[in-house]
């Protein structure tokens, strides 16, 4: 009984060594990965997404803040053209 527990007790520190272990490489290579890596697994969920058969709408949190430029989303928000205008002679002045 106790020779069960004693490998027991061995057992489960081995696992949990090699979790650790796995842990600690994922973290180390994703750490060396650049931000196309990111973005490429960020496309590559939203083609799975594309193919089901949802109406539902996923952005990357970076173009969230693009809505706004959508025609219809001004149209549901109540700007109108003279504010639309303005705010496009404004941007045209920074440098992208």
């Amino acid at each position: 009984m106790v020779n069960t527990a004693k490998a027991e007790k061995d057992a489960k520190i081995l696992a949990a060594d090699a979790e650790a272990y796995r842990i600690q490489k994922i973290n180390e290579t994703l750490a060396q990965s650049g931000e196309n890596y990111f973005r490429n697994q960020s496309i590559d969920a939203f083609e799975k997404l594309a193919q089901g058969d949802s109406n539902l709408v996923v952005l990357a949190k970076d173009d969230v803040d693009q809505l706004g430029k959508l025609p219809v989303a001004g149209k549901l928000l109540g700007v109108n053209k003279d504010e639309k205008q303005a705010t496009v002679d404004k941007g045209s002045t920074e440098a992208d």
